[in-house]
């Protein structure tokens, strides 16, 4: 641009972390923002055979000193809930079958794409569509990561205007503070053709942070800028308090202690999710667009 004092060229520059012009300039071309997942408690619910049993024995023991009739009825229905899943774990895990509705239900095996310098692999999956559920191995090797998740109602809704062919509208990142080969095994699995994050993405799109952690530490590495995201979690406080008006807090899947909550309302929570992320997406770029210009032209030196 002319500098208005002098009516000579000149030009701007910043300073900023390394990768992230190159990012944001390929979005901003592509009129494409970044959604941050969160993962447990907002997309998916998982159990291993341990988390069914100290849940199980949790409730029982409140169930024991528990005087509301109506409490005590709430708690024997997620127990029942618990140890019907409990069981088609445990048969999955000891016969790669389950018996569903007196149905005999098989398993499929699907190859775990790799990352890196990994070896292929073959993953035995169970999908259970009546129940929104799947059974399967996080390491197809090790029979003790056996995990029974309960997806969201509505993540197809979700993932299907994340994927719509034509003009790619979202960049996806997940941030959790579970265990890296966990939150691996769990993404895989929700986008086994890597649609919505590349295999040679997928290491440095997965963020795993320790208990504790904030998680803005996502927009920290050069990759995700905070202006062009949005995040949907279930929680507001572990992200640092700048980023929080980021966030679409979504109220916490659980499917076990309160099963009817997501039929409550007319939208399902992942549909309203997706309407937000359009809504944020067409704002941005309508007032990016419409005030780049204006700005540029009143700027002078």
């Amino acid at each position: 641009m002319r500098s208005k004092v002098e009516n000579v060229p000149c030009f701007w520059c910043c300073s900023v972390r390394a990768g992230l012009y190159a990012s944001s300039v390929g979005m901003l071309n592509l009129r494409c923002l970044t959604i941050v997942f969160d993962l447990d408690e907002t997309i998916i619910v998982a159990n291993i055979m341990r988390s069914f049993e100290s849940r199980i024995k949790s409730l029982s023991r409140r169930m024991d000193v528990e005087d509301d009739p109506g409490r005590v009825a709430g708690m024997s229905a997620e127990v029942k809930c618990y140890i019907e899943d409990k069981e088609l774990l445990k048969e999955f895990i000891d016969m790669d079958t389950v018996i569903d509705n007196v149905k005999i239900v098989g398993t499929q095996e699907e190859e775990v794409q790799p990352i890196g310098t990994q070896q292929r692999l073959l993953r035995t999956v169970i999908q259970l569509p009546e129940r929104n559920a799947i059974l399967t191995h996080i390491n197809p090797e090790v029979r003790d990561t056996s995990v029974f998740v309960k997806l969201r109602p509505a993540l197809e809704d979700l993932r299907s205007y994340l994927t719509a062919k034509g003009c790619k509208k979202i960049e996806v990142y997940v941030c959790t503070m579970a265990e890296r080969d966990y939150a691996l095994g769990i993404w895989r699995l929700l986008d086994q053709e890597a649609n919505l994050i590349s295999l040679n993405n997928i290491s440095e799109r997965v963020v795993c942070l320790k208990a504790g952690s904030k998680k803005s530490h996502v927009f920290r590495n050069g990759g995700c800028h905070p202006k062009m995201a949005m995040v949907i979690d279930d929680r507001l406080q572990v992200w640092d308090e700048k980023d929080q008006p980021r966030v679409h807090v979504v109220p916490a899947y659980a499917p076990y202690h309160a099963p009817q909550a997501e039929m409550a309302n007319d939208v399902p929570v992942l549909c309203v999710a997706r309407n937000v992320a359009c809504n944020v997406r067409g704002g941005f770029f309508r007032i990016w667009w419409q005030g780049y210009y204006e700005r540029l032209d009143l700027t002078g030196f």
